[in-house]
């Protein structure tokens, strides 16, 4: 992912849509939480099988592109029943831009 940018991120997941019945996706850096994304947002999208997450360009210039300090991002959620599951942590290296800002 690059800062400044609007990346679509995908987690596929082993569950159908309708087995969902929240969650969300945290995007965390140098261990604090930068980002944190509901599943009801509009910004996410649950299909089945799949995930995805939309970030805004405003969102990404919050990300550092120290390259120590990767974005971390973890998926969880709760299905129908009330089981809690959560994703592998990803790591999601974030690349650099010469000139910030929103264009």
């Amino acid at each position: 992912m690059r800062r400044g940018t609007d990346p679509q991120l995908k987690f596929k997941i082993p569950y159908t849509a309708d087995l969902i019945d929240d969650g969300y996706i945290t995007f965390n850096q140098k261990g604090e939480t930068v980002i944190e994304k509901m599943l009801s947002e509009s910004s996410v999208t649950v299909e089945d099988y799949s995930v995805a997450v939309f970030l805004s360009q405003e969102e990404t210039l919050q990300f550092s592109s120290n390259c120590k300090y990767p974005v971390m991002a973890q998926l969880r959620l709760k299905l129908d029943g009330g089981t809690a599951v959560a994703s592998n942590i990803v790591e999601i290296p974030v690349g650099a831009i010469l000139k910030d800002g929103v264009i």
